[in-house]
């Protein structure tokens, strides 16, 4: 791609985002109703959601929850988690070798008791983990940093731990960009960065083994703060806009956006929260523990609230991981595994299935 169509594609992104789509040659009021045309950019979201076409009403199982190693520390605060397509989860801390691989089942994986990154060399004890990332054939990917060196480190069970080179931080990423939750992991290692001054900001992305920073989005003020951006199994961002009702971006590998997930009206959760699942699910949460979900392929299935007391972190399939404060009376705090079940309603093919 050409600098001048990467510099249009990042341009129309930005304004996708910020509800300005007329401006890229489409319609539509973000925040009033799902635009039925925006620069030709493919809408999904509009009407009932799969799961009520068939009569189908989610609701939790919990499968398991185990409690947070004592590294972790007295909150939940401090801990990633990354999961897998085979359901598979890591619990993943700040520095290096705070590293603990759960199996389906919950159970301690075996083969993964010695894991951690590769040395840094100097002042390894003082790197900091910024983001974690299971792959298709089971690696787990870690970006740690230090001072100005990021350094991504592949982990695979049974086997001694590997890593790229380090590469130097591009110098207008280096003020704040080990904040926390600043960071996303691709599939194949790149590193995603929402950066900039001031409430609005760029979403960066630093390829492997390089030291520049290509930006894949303006993003308008308030958008791809923690936890309001995910990137997915196909290294496609997923960008919340903020404000009434939800309208979220899906941008492809080249910074275009390729389709916008939208629901509208009253009953809509507004997007601070987004997850997407190892097999590209897209999970949109609101402040009162709403979570509007599509398919990888962009259908609306439909929402669920979370199970009381749980913030969700992870998910693959109907599977969601959720991290739980410690009780008020005391005790630790634990990472709980969740089944979203559809009960009632036609068993059509594919129903639920997200495809």
């Amino acid at each position: 791609m050409s600098p001048g169509h990467s510099r249009a594609g990042a341009l129309c992104a930005g304004l996708l985002l910020a509800g300005l789509s007329a401006a890229c040659g489409g319609g539509g009021s973000a925040g009033r109703s799902c635009p039925s045309d925006s620069a030709g950019v493919p809408v999904s979201g509009s009407g009932p959601g799969e799961w009520a076409r068939f009569g189908l009403r989610p609701r939790w199982s919990e499968l398991w929850r185990r409690d947070l190693p004592a590294w972790a520390g007295p909150g939940a605060g401090r801990v990633r988690v990354a999961a897998g397509l085979q359901e598979e989860v890591a619990l993943v801390g700040s520095r290096p070798g705070q590293l603990r691989v759960l199996a389906r089942g919950g159970t301690p994986a075996p083969g993964w008791e010695d894991a951690g990154p590769a040395s840094a060399g100097p002042g390894e004890a003082t790197s900091r983990v910024l983001a974690a990332r299971w792959t298709r054939d089971g690696r787990l990917l870690l970006l740690a940093a230090h001072d100005t060196v990021l350094r991504l480190v592949s982990l695979r069970r049974g086997r001694p731990p590997g890593s790229g080179r380090p590469v130097a931080l591009p110098g207008r990423l280096r003020d704040g960009a080990t904040a926390p939750r600043s960071w996303e992991l691709g599939p194949d290692g790149a590193a995603y960065l929402r950066a900039g001054p001031g409430s609005a900001g760029r979403l960066l992305r630093v390829r492997p083994g390089s030291e520049h920073a290509d930006t894949l989005a303006a993003l308008p003020p308030g958008a791809g703060g923690p936890g309001s951006w995910a990137v997915g199994p196909h290294g496609r961002a997923v960008v919340a806009r903020p404000g009434p009702g939800l309208r979220l971006t899906v941008l492809g590998t080249g910074g275009r956006a390729e389709r916008l997930l939208c629901r509208s009206g009253d009953g809509a959760a507004a997007a601070p929260r987004v997850l997407v699942g190892a097999e590209g699910r897209v999970w949109s949460g609101s402040a009162d523990g709403r979570w509007e979900i599509f398919g990888p392929g962009g259908r609306y299935l439909g929402s669920v609230t979370a199970p009381a007391g749980s913030r969700p972190v992870a998910a693959s399939g109907r599977t969601m991981w959720a991290l739980l404060e410690p009780p008020p009376g005391g005790g630790a705090a634990a990472l709980a595994a969740y089944r979203l079940e559809l009960a009632g309603g036609p068993r059509a093919a594919g129903v639920g299935s997200g495809r």
